[in-house]
């Protein structure tokens, strides 16, 4: 899943949805985050520092092995990334990025992780969109990031080299991803994010997605030995229930965050709409 962006209308329905999709399927599982968790334009996640996604990222790992990726918006509230990392590391997320900090002219975290698979094991590597102006204002100065695929050429092939099964995140975006896709080691699943899209495209046994937005869909992809299977997504619909491990955190966050004001129902539509 990428950019869900403190969509709390679907959080606790998005959790409900990961906790089946893994326990109805008896195989491992790893849940992969592609950056964008945290959104400063929803006041109830700034007014509460993000506590439903910070919950909702500490419920991912007693489902799966999970692993995030950095994006432009998760420092929207916690300002300092190497806080960001800290925290997400200290709920047991594997994080990876290729972001360095300019402070130290070291990386945040690496860009490279092995995650566990069973009896396999998942080489992840993180790109970051290097549009330092869609960062947090505050936080632009201490960040040097490389052009995705000018990185990819000097590092990819290293990074994923010997590689049990492979898996690329970039935040990104479409246009620089395709300076990344000739560079895959085919059999590759890359996800990307950023743009907001839902789709998915073959290149070889290579599979390359976008995973939609707002919470509102997360995609399944089966891994094999010869590269990933087809990739099914499964939309998050907004009245479905939601986990019991954050229902009641969410409402009642919504309840202290938000006046009356906020609350008021300006008008009703046929159907649920979001942004």
């Amino acid at each position: 899943m990428s950019d869900t962006h403190s969509a709390y209308e679907r959080t606790g329905q998005l959790l409900a949805a990961l906790e089946a999709e893994v326990a109805s399927q008896r195989v491992p599982h790893v849940i992969a985050v592609n950056g964008d968790a945290f959104e400063h334009g929803n006041v109830a996640a700034v007014r509460s520092g993000g506590a439903i996604d910070w919950a909702f990222l500490g419920e991912l790992p007693k489902i799966a092995p999970t692993v995030f990726n950095l994006g432009n918006h998760d420092n929207d509230i916690t300002p300092d990334l190497a806080d960001v990392v800290a925290r997400l590391r200290g709920l047991g997320v594997t994080v990876v990025s290729n972001i360095v900090d300019a402070r130290t002219g070291a990386p945040f975290t690496s860009a490279t992780a092995l995650v566990p698979l069973g009896a396999r094991s998942l080489r992840v590597v993180g790109v970051a969109t290097n549009s330092v102006k869609t960062y947090p204002a505050a936080s632009r100065p201490t960040l040097a990031i490389p052009v995705p695929g000018e990185w990819a050429k000097a590092n990819l092939a290293a990074a994923l080299n010997g590689a049990d099964l492979s898996m690329v995140m970039s935040h990104a975006g479409v246009a620089p991803d395709r300076d990344i896709l000739p560079l895959l080691p085919d059999g590759t699943l890359m996800v990307g994010g950023h743009n907001h899209l839902l789709f998915q495209h073959r290149q070889g046994r290579s599979l390359y997605v976008h995973t939609g937005s707002w919470s509102n869909a997360y995609t399944a992809i089966p891994l094999r030995f010869n590269g990933p299977g087809d990739a099914v997504s499964k939309p998050v619909a907004m009245d479905a229930r939601p986990s019991p491990r954050l229902a009641t955190l969410i409402s009642t966050t919504l309840a202290q965050a938000l006046t009356e004001q906020e609350r008021a129902i300006l008008g009703t539509s046929a159907r649920a709409l979001s942004l």
